[in-house]
Protein backbone atom coordinates (compact mmCIF):
# COMPACT_ATOMS: atom_id res chain seq x y z
CA UNK A 1 0.00 0.00 0.00
CA UNK A 2 2.50 2.81 1.24
CA UNK A 3 5.07 1.58 -2.10
CA UNK A 4 1.99 2.20 -4.19
CA UNK A 5 2.07 5.66 -2.54
CA UNK A 6 5.44 6.46 -2.61
CA UNK A 7 5.36 10.15 -3.52
CA UNK A 8 2.46 10.68 -1.63
CA UNK A 9 4.80 9.64 1.38
CA UNK A 10 7.34 11.44 0.63
CA UNK A 11 5.77 14.56 0.27
CA UNK A 12 3.51 14.37 3.51
CA UNK A 13 6.86 13.14 5.57
CA UNK A 14 8.85 15.64 4.41
CA UNK A 15 6.16 18.70 4.36
CA UNK A 16 5.03 17.58 7.77
CA UNK A 17 8.15 16.64 9.85
CA UNK A 18 9.69 20.28 8.58
CA UNK A 19 6.39 21.76 10.47
CA UNK A 20 6.45 19.51 12.98
CA UNK A 21 10.50 20.31 13.78
CA UNK A 22 9.71 24.15 13.33
CA UNK A 23 7.11 23.81 16.50
CA UNK A 24 9.70 21.74 18.51
CA UNK A 25 12.39 24.97 17.65
CA UNK A 26 9.64 27.53 18.40
CA UNK A 27 8.60 25.93 21.85
CA UNK A 28 12.17 26.30 22.75
CA UNK A 29 12.68 29.73 21.42
CA UNK A 30 9.24 31.09 23.54
CA UNK A 31 10.35 29.40 26.67
CA UNK A 32 13.85 30.04 26.99
CA UNK A 33 13.05 33.82 25.88
CA UNK A 34 10.29 33.52 28.87
CA UNK A 35 13.44 32.51 31.14
CA UNK A 36 15.27 35.16 30.49
CA UNK A 37 12.77 37.52 31.08
CA UNK A 38 12.61 35.83 34.47
CA UNK A 39 15.94 35.51 35.39
CA UNK A 40 17.05 39.03 34.37
CA UNK A 41 16.80 40.26 37.71
CA UNK A 42 17.34 37.31 40.25
CA UNK A 43 19.66 38.81 42.60
CA UNK A 44 22.68 36.08 43.07
CA UNK A 45 22.40 34.44 39.43
CA UNK A 46 26.24 34.39 38.78
CA UNK A 47 25.61 32.40 35.36
CA UNK A 48 22.62 33.36 33.10
CA UNK A 49 23.47 30.84 30.95
CA UNK A 50 23.38 27.65 32.72
CA UNK A 51 19.80 27.73 33.83
CA UNK A 52 18.64 28.59 30.76
CA UNK A 53 20.22 25.69 29.38
CA UNK A 54 18.66 23.33 31.71
CA UNK A 55 15.24 25.20 30.80
CA UNK A 56 15.99 24.90 26.98
CA UNK A 57 16.78 21.24 27.52
CA UNK A 58 13.42 20.97 29.63
CA UNK A 59 11.67 22.22 26.90
CA UNK A 60 12.97 20.32 24.10
CA UNK A 61 12.18 16.99 25.74
CA UNK A 62 8.67 18.05 26.75
CA UNK A 63 7.69 19.61 23.11
CA UNK A 64 9.38 16.00 21.16
CA UNK A 65 6.95 14.09 23.89
CA UNK A 66 4.05 16.12 22.89
CA UNK A 67 5.03 16.67 19.25
CA UNK A 68 5.58 12.68 18.89
CA UNK A 69 2.35 12.05 19.44
CA UNK A 70 0.60 14.58 16.45
CA UNK A 71 3.77 12.92 14.41
CA UNK A 72 2.19 9.66 14.73
CA UNK A 73 -1.30 11.07 14.48
CA UNK A 74 -0.22 12.43 10.75
CA UNK A 75 0.86 9.28 9.98
CA UNK A 76 -2.00 7.31 11.21
CA UNK A 77 -4.33 9.30 8.99
CA UNK A 78 -2.04 9.21 6.25
CA UNK A 79 -2.10 5.36 6.58
CA UNK A 80 -6.03 6.07 6.34
CA UNK A 81 -5.79 7.76 3.53
CA UNK A 82 -3.42 5.36 1.38
CA UNK A 83 -6.41 2.87 2.58
CA UNK A 84 -9.41 4.78 1.44
CA UNK A 85 -7.39 5.52 -2.12
CA UNK A 86 -7.00 2.02 -2.89
CA UNK A 87 -10.19 0.44 -1.93
CA UNK A 88 -12.32 3.25 -3.52
CA UNK A 89 -11.97 5.26 -6.82
CA UNK A 90 -13.99 8.61 -6.34
CA UNK A 91 -16.49 7.57 -8.87
CA UNK A 92 -18.63 4.52 -8.27
CA UNK A 93 -17.39 3.76 -4.52
CA UNK A 94 -17.00 7.58 -3.26
CA UNK A 95 -13.73 8.12 -1.08
CA UNK A 96 -14.58 8.85 2.68
CA UNK A 97 -11.39 11.47 2.70
CA UNK A 98 -12.37 14.94 3.41
CA UNK A 99 -12.09 16.90 0.16
CA UNK A 100 -9.71 19.42 2.28
CA UNK A 101 -7.33 16.55 2.74
CA UNK A 102 -7.15 15.03 -0.51
CA UNK A 103 -6.06 18.71 -1.89
CA UNK A 104 -3.37 18.99 0.80
CA UNK A 105 -1.94 15.69 -0.37
CA UNK A 106 -2.54 16.85 -3.62
CA UNK A 107 -0.54 20.40 -3.23
CA UNK A 108 2.56 18.94 -0.94
CA UNK A 109 2.84 16.36 -4.00
CA UNK A 110 3.29 18.75 -6.15
CA UNK A 111 5.23 21.15 -4.10
CA UNK A 112 7.87 18.16 -3.59
CA UNK A 113 7.43 17.71 -7.70
CA UNK A 114 8.60 20.96 -8.40
CA UNK A 115 11.27 21.61 -5.98
CA UNK A 116 13.37 18.11 -6.95
CA UNK A 117 12.98 18.81 -10.67
CA UNK A 118 13.48 22.47 -11.42
CA UNK A 119 17.69 22.87 -10.94
CA UNK A 120 20.51 21.49 -12.63
CA UNK A 121 23.95 21.36 -10.58
CA UNK A 122 25.01 25.08 -11.51
CA UNK A 123 21.71 26.32 -9.81
CA UNK A 124 20.10 28.01 -12.57
CA UNK A 125 16.44 26.84 -13.40
CA UNK A 126 16.12 24.37 -15.90
CA UNK A 127 13.04 25.74 -17.22
CA UNK A 128 12.97 28.36 -19.96
CA UNK A 129 12.25 31.42 -18.74
CA UNK A 130 9.12 33.13 -20.15
CA UNK A 131 9.47 36.67 -20.81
Amino acid sequence: MLSNNALRVAAINSVGDFVLFLGKVFIVMITVLIGMKMFENKQGLQHLWVPLAAVALFAALVSHCFITVYEMVIDTIFICFCEDCELNDGISKPYFMSKGLMEYVENSKKVLAVGDGDRDWSGATSRPVNS
